[in-house]
């Protein structure tokens, strides 16, 4: 009987028979029709939500990689794989990236040299904080 009526099919097999269960009859049927199509409202948004976020994140990731592709190859380095995870994964924020990789182009750009050596860092580092 809940079920017929709480989905409103309403067969019509099974009433309450007493004017007390018909009372209640009222009062819990109204209540358990709103119920679940409360229920039913809330599985579909949240359905909607994850179908949603699914195609965003395909969109974003896409994006996402080809501003790392930036020779147009459909391919990325290793480096530029670490930031794309990095990012995906919500790891960092591009801003971050961004201090980052301008730490290392200061570090770098001060002897010309391919690379950095611990040395370079804790010489930047030291400097910097003054």
């Amino acid at each position: 009987m809940s079920v017929i009526t709480l989905t409103t099919v309403g067969f019509g097999d099974f009433t309450p028979l007493s004017r007390l269960g018909r009372g209640v009859g009222i009062f819990w049927m109204l209540f358990g029709v709103l119920a679940s199509g409360n229920m039913v409202s809330c599985i579909s948004h949240t359905l909607h939500a994850i179908t949603k976020e699914k195609k965003t994140q395909k969109k974003n990731s896409w994006d996402l990689f080809n501003q790392f592709d930036t020779k147009g190859t459909g391919s990325l380095n290793r480096e530029q794989f670490l930031q794309y995870m990095l990012l995906k994964q919500d790891l960092v924020k591009q801003s971050q990236v961004d201090d980052i990789q301008s730490v290392y182009n200061a570090i770098r750009n001060r002897d010309g040299l391919p690379g950095v050596s611990f040395a370079d860092i804790e010489y930047h580092f030291a400097h910097d904080e003054d």
